[in-house]
């Protein structure tokens, strides 16, 4: 098969986030949605505060005048004192209660995860309650398994649209692409690794958890999609059988390969490179810079990744690795 190799190489060391709460322009729309010109302006943003702080985040999105998603789940998580809890099932309803902003995925051992709607997704800081962001003329509504998009004269319609509910009105008004499919004969046979790992590596009641994500934040219908590659590292502490976030110094290489189609239109396969990584950054998270792929054509592409060389340490744990096809790096 033929292929083009395309390189990207970011480095990114962490140490703190400081950022300047006038780096960018005040983009709320009439309608209180974060509004961007161009994919762009949205890439930089993103970038610019995915690893903030809750603080950091705060104090930036006060100075722009808006409160996104992702800050009110990360709040209201932050705030929960797992001391006034005797029983597991004490906080198995509390979660029920609360299940617009947090979710509980269990695992094989009978034991929980508690994480916020929306976790592994970054745009999750650039939307409001009504999950909708804004690129140049189109409006994208964000889902736990895919996103929406419609035109900004249809974003009424868009409001309320649930895929899981559709009716007649929204056929030619909202279009609903679910996430990638990983199951596609066009990936390249000999380096596959389909949608990426999740791994943990646990040490008595501490966890170091490591993922790869590959989100669709964009597209327009029959001509392009753009697609975010990050790796990800979390910190977790259990109790009463749950884990849930904690805060610790994290450590982190990142090398990922995205393999998919032709960024030229040609017929060869393309493999875009990205390699990251933080010498110490404090938090409860760290994402590695985003790895932007555009891909022009008719119909949603098949992309996965085809390499991972990456890992993510804290004190509290051995190192947490992903290795796929590492030879490539």
């Amino acid at each position: 098969m033929k292929y083009i190799n395309i390189g990207i190489i970011i480095f990114l060391t962490l140490t703190s986030c400081k950022k300047d709460g006038n780096i960018f322009e005040n983009n709320l729309s009439n309608n209180n949605q974060m509004e961007f010109k161009t994919i762009q302006d949205f890439k930089m943003q993103l970038d610019a505060i995915k690893n903030m702080s809750i603080d950091e985040r705060i104090k930036y999105e006060d100075s722009k005048g808006y409160k996104s998603f992702g800050r009110v789940c990360d709040e209201f998580y932050y705030s929960i004192n797992f001391d006034q809890f005797s029983s597991q099932e004490e906080i198995l309803n509390f979660v029920e209660k609360n299940s617009d902003k947090l979710k509980l995925t269990k695992e094989s051992n009978g034991e929980y995860r508690l994480e916020t709607q929306l976790s592994t997704r970054s745009a999750r800081y650039l939307i409001g309650e009504d999950f909708i962001y804004i690129i140049g003329n189109q409006a994208y509504k964000l889902f736990n398994n895919g996103i929406a998009v419609s035109s900004k004269d249809n974003i009424k319609e868009l409001k309320t649209y649930n895929p899981k509910q559709v009716s007649n009105q929204f056929i030619s008004k909202v279009t609903f692409i679910e996430d990638i499919d990983y199951n596609s004969i066009l990936k390249d046979p000999s380096y596959d690794c389909g949608e990426g790992y999740e791994v943990d590596v646990t040490n008595g009641r501490n966890r170091t958890q490591v993922k790869t994500v590959l989100d669709l934040f964009s597209f327009i219908s029959g001509v392009s999609y753009s697609y975010g590659a990050e790796f990800q590292v979390r910190p977790y502490h259990r109790t009463l059988g749950i884990w849930y976030w904690c805060n610790r110094t994290i450590m982190a290489d990142s090398k990922l390969a995205v393999g998919g189609p032709s960024l030229d239109g040609s017929s060869k396969y393309s493999r875009i490179f990205a390699y990251s990584y933080t010498n110490g950054h404090y938090g409860s998270s760290w994402t590695s810079s985003t790895l932007w792929i555009t891909y022009f054509t008719p119909s949603p592409p098949d992309v996965h990744f085809d390499g991972i060389d990456s890992w993510g340490d804290t004190y509290d744990t051995p190192p947490a690795n992903i290795e796929c096809y590492t030879e490539l790096f």
